[in-house]
């Protein structure tokens, strides 16, 4: 009898650590939330010290895309200015800054076109090279772009009034360098380049599924997911690596789905991938906000709303009233952000002033 009593204790004895344990930890978790929580102090007072090169890319159409960049940068008072806007993404490769920029090509009395993106040093007096055009539409716009890699989308229609028509999408990583000629998707870094065997399960994963209604309307999709189609985009403040499961569906047509994967980016890929705080405390101060972006140095935090992007000073979980507004067009999306540090702003401003001086600052 007494033995029971006492198992009796015991067990009743655990139940209450257990329950004290589980208290314990949401009262952690709940201080953990309350201390990376943002709040809002109008007159903080932060010194900028960082640059920012933004691109763009602008949807014009279904079928043409423009870029932008803008460089941005603190002046003597202390207040974030744009100092130049080009129409090109201007980014920095190795030693030097490279310029790119979409190519077109419309055909007389034909519904022919073709637009994709070339790169070049911006010291080289570059000229596009020639090509066997062999295609009714070629469109190859820019998704992300880094110091050293690009992210390509790839829309390709073949004879579309002949009874062997095909469409063909495809998103690929390439070297940025590859730009300089055309067709540079046929050298390509895939997920397994990249990521060696952590990108094997999830290429397995999404190679085994099958393809939904969701995903294709033929009953009779292939799925063909080898991690050759992948691709980089923003996610709640980070790039993240998104893997495309791809199909081909009537005939030799195919095309892709893009899914968001948990593997960590390098910075062969993509230089800097950080935020000053966490996405959701932007969100619980800035409801409508649908991306953000933050500097190395943690003092200027920049937040994308519906058509806008604002700049806010930044220090230690607070957020100060915002010291520069940027419209965007309904379909501008962000594929670029490079920060400068103090000492090197005045450089990049003076190698922007040589190398454009037809471009006026704003």
């Amino acid at each position: 009898m007494k033995l029971i009593k006492k198992l009796n204790l015991n067990y009743v004895l655990l139940i209450f650590l257990v329950f004290v344990s589980i208290i314990f930890s949401k009262i952690t978790l709940d201080i953990s939330d309350f201390t990376n929580a943002c709040t809002v102090k109008q007159n903080l007072s932060v010194h900028f010290n960082s640059g920012l090169l933004v691109g763009f890319r602008n949807d014009v159409d279904k079928d043409v895309s423009t870029y932008r960049t803008l460089w941005i940068t603190p002046d003597k008072n202390n207040n974030l200015k744009i100092v130049k806007e080009m129409n090109f993404i201007l980014v920095p490769h190795k030693d030097t800054f490279w310029q790119v920029e979409p190519i077109y090509y419309s055909f007389t009395n034909t519904a022919d076109s073709i637009e994709y993106p070339v790169a070049h040093a911006i010291s080289d007096s570059y000229v596009p090279g020639t090509f066997e055009y062999k295609y009714n539409t070629y469109k190859s716009r820019l998704e992300f772009v880094d110091r050293n890699h690009v992210s390509l989308s790839t829309y390709i229609t073949n004879h579309p009034n002949n009874e062997n028509s095909s469409i063909n999408e495809s998103c690929s990583i390439v070297e940025l360098e590859k730009l300089t000629e055309f067709k540079n998707t046929e050298d390509r870094l895939t997920m397994h380049d990249v990521f060696k065997d952590k990108a094997i399960p999830i290429i397995k994963k999404f190679k085994n599924e099958k393809i939904t209604l969701g995903e294709s309307s033929y009953k009779n999709s292939i799925n063909t997911t080898s991690g050759d189609t992948w691709n980089v985009a923003r996610n709640e403040g980070k790039w993240v690596a998104q893997i495309g499961k791809t199909f081909k569906y009537s005939g030799d047509s195919s095309k892709y789905i893009l899914y968001n994967t948990d593997l960590d980016l390098p910075q062969s890929i993509v230089s800097y991938n950080e935020l000053c705080t966490s996405f959701s405390s932007i969100k619980d101060l800035i409801p409508d906000a649908e991306d953000a972006i933050s500097s190395p140095g943690k003092e200027i935090l920049g937040v994308f709303t519906p058509n806008k992007f604002t700049l806010y000073p930044y220090l230690d979980n607070k957020i100060g009233k915002s010291v520069l507004d940027i419209d965007l067009d309904e379909h501008e999306t962000m594929i670029m952000a490079q920060w400068a540090s103090e000492n090197s702003i005045a450089d990049w401003t003076n190698t922007f002033n040589a190398s454009f001086p037809e471009i006026s600052s704003n």
